[in-house]
């Protein structure tokens, strides 16, 4: 279900003319749950804030790297019932075999997040969706939603420390290792190549890397709420970083 906000248009700045960034209602895309634990969710403590989401893009046969998070940064949660929870966020891979270890995976930590798209590296939007989405429809109490990668180790006693001192800056504000100037990538050898009937841009607009960003869940919510309005590209953060345009978000350096 995708919560929309009324009555609101945007407009696209005129500063990158060549491509189309806005759209009428052009992103449809149809995200559903293969796997879902809304339980990540629930609070037995009526007054106990949920201070952080952390939404972790992961490829479904990476099973060692799962288990190192866990053991090691992610064990702060308390197994999904601190003020911190998170979600691994993964898409379909064939096989009888590997479909059936994720689901004994997720019956023994109930903390994957399926979605019915192919996990690749060219679908990332697809995967960084699926969290928004879940996190829009299940987990909207929470205070911040923190995005990042298998491959990152999380300092989350920094990240407490920086939003308990700085909370009032990320309603409008996607914060980390942020860039105003990358060129597109043209080689055709690269996961990150974009041809230029995608972008005919000799660079993206400005966004954060998608390693790691965080923000308010008010800008969360609008940023899932505006992208049926933003022309898919399959680059997340790039895509991440068009929505934040239309908004007019601002982007900071905070690690």
């Amino acid at each position: 279900m995708r919560v929309r906000l009324e009555e609101k248009k945007y407009v696209l700045n005129k500063d990158y003319p060549i491509i189309e960034y806005t759209c009428n209602k052009c992103l449809t895309l149809s995200l559903s749950y293969l796997i879902n634990n809304k339980n990540v969710c629930r609070n037995d403590v009526p007054d106990k804030t949920i201070d952080i989401l952390i939404l972790i893009t992961t490829v479904s046969d990476h099973f060692e790297i799962r288990q190192t998070l866990r053991s090691t940064w992610l064990n702060y949660t308390r197994k999904n019932t601190a003020n911190v929870r998170y979600v691994f966020l993964l898409g379909d891979r064939s096989g009888f075999a590997l479909r059936t270890s994720i689901i004994k995976e997720n019956a023994k930590y109930k903390d994957i997040v399926k979605g019915n798209f192919i996990d690749s590296y060219r679908n990332l939007t697809y995967k960084t969706m699926l969290g928004l989405k879940w996190t829009v429809s299940f987990f909207s109490k929470a205070r911040f939603v923190l995005k990042t990668d298998e491959d990152v180790f999380v300092n989350i006693p920094n990240i407490l420390k920086l939003i308990y001192n700085k909370s009032e800056d990320f309603d409008k504000t996607l914060g980390r290792k942020c860039t105003s100037i990358q060129p597109v990538e043209r080689s055709v050898s690269s996961n990150s190549y974009i041809p230029k009937s995608i972008n005919n841009n000799d660079t993206y607009l400005p966004f954060c890397s998608g390693t790691g960003y965080i923000s308010s869940m008010v800008l969360i919510k609008e940023i899932y709420n505006v992208s049926i309005n933003v022309t898919f590209f399959p680059l997340e953060d790039v895509y991440i970083g068009m929505c934040a345009k239309v908004l007019g978000a601002k982007l900071k350096d905070i690690i």
